[in-house]
């Protein structure tokens, strides 16, 4: 023991060597063991959260295997990451002859504008859309791509439906708790188009089984890797590349309408809303029916 009270590492006897992981050179004031050594660990994520509260997913997957029999379209929807449009970094690695020169700061101050990607994806016949927005990611500008998918899209893919089931993310412009969404549900999609529309939300924590992530998205991220993005044009040719060998394809359009945010819907505005909830549940799966006149 060192006269400052810290013990000294023990002396390598000839022939043997101590190895250390690397950046995990030890510290000189560490105290060390003849029968354990220290070593770098990562974080294990082996800790379960509590059970939730409510059941999770039984009118969904319930709805998932009526629609799914039936030939009924089910979309699933998300909003991928906002992309600033300029020379930006972009993660990821790609083949090249010389290094990509980008930007050293990711300003907005510098960039053309913003790209807000509403994704649709259409499980059944694994093809997707994508509406890149250019103002704010709200629930007028996600029920507008949705009634721009099903006029220009579904309603050919899908000629004798009546119904459609939408599952998405519980929060976010779609969010299960955010009554402009519901009220532009209402106008937009049933009303102008006459669309009967199940609505089931994911609960928290439980986004990642979205459809749209693995099967659209995450293909759309490998596709423009390290690609910065330098203008819409640019966006939108690496969206509409995207394949996958399973035969996925993706068609997308830039949407320049500007959308504001704080719109606020009154409680005598969401009493006119022909919504019914489910029986299990209920905040998470609901039906709007087109208002009869």
């Amino acid at each position: 023991m060192a006269s400052n009270g810290l013990a000294k590492a023990p002396t390598e006897s000839p022939g043997t060597s101590t190895v250390w992981a690397s950046g995990c050179a030890p510290a000189p004031w560490a105290a060390y063991s003849k029968h354990r050594a220290t070593r770098c660990e990562r974080i294990a994520r082996t800790l379960k959260r509590p059970p939730a509260k409510h059941p999770i997913g039984n009118v969904a997957i319930g709805s998932f295997t009526t629609s799914d029999a039936e030939g009924l379209p089910i979309i699933s929807i998300d909003t991928k990451s906002r992309e600033l449009i300029g020379r930006f970094h972009q993660s990821g690695q790609r083949w090249s002859c010389e290094p990509i020169e980008v930007f050293d700061h990711d300003f907005p101050s510098t960039a053309e504008g913003v790209g807000i990607p509403y994704g649709i994806y259409d499980t059944l016949r694994n093809q997707g859309f994508i509406s890149i927005g250019t103002s704010k990611d709200t629930s007028e500008f996600a029920v507008d791509t949705i009634r721009w998918w099903w006029v220009h899209i579904g309603r050919s893919a899908y000629p004798h439906a009546e119904e459609i089931l939408i599952v998405a993310d519980g929060g976010g412009s779609n969010g299960y708790r955010t009554r402009l969404w519901k009220q532009q549900l209402q106008e937009q999609s049933c009303n102008r188009v006459g669309m009967k529309v199940c609505v089931c939300h994911y609960p928290p924590g439980a986004s990642k089984w979205n459809p749209i992530e693995h099967r659209l998205f995450a293909h759309i991220s490998a596709n423009w890797a390290a690609q910065p993005l330098e203008s819409y044009e640019t966006m939108l040719k690496y969206i509409r590349a995207t394949r996958t060998d399973a035969g996925l394809g993706v068609r997308a359009r830039i949407n320049r309408k500007q959308y504001q945010k704080g719109i606020r819907v009154s409680d005598f505005q969401m009493l006119q809303l022909h919504l019914k909830h489910a029986r299990v549940n209920p905040e998470w799966n609901y039906i709007i029916e087109p208002a009869k006149w």
